[in-house]
């Protein structure tokens, strides 16, 4: 019964993780994209 309930608490700790991550690395792509686009527009 331990070892499910630390599965389960991982589970959780690592889906709050990519949660958190995907989105903050979709907004960095998206930044570095719009400053690659300015760079190349001047």
């Amino acid at each position: 019964m331990k070892e499910k309930k630390n599965l389960l608490r991982k589970a959780v700790v690592a889906v709050i993780v990519l949660v958190i991550l995907i989105p903050c690395s979709v907004l960095v792509y998206e930044i570095s994209q719009t400053k690659d686009e300015s760079t190349i527009q001047l």
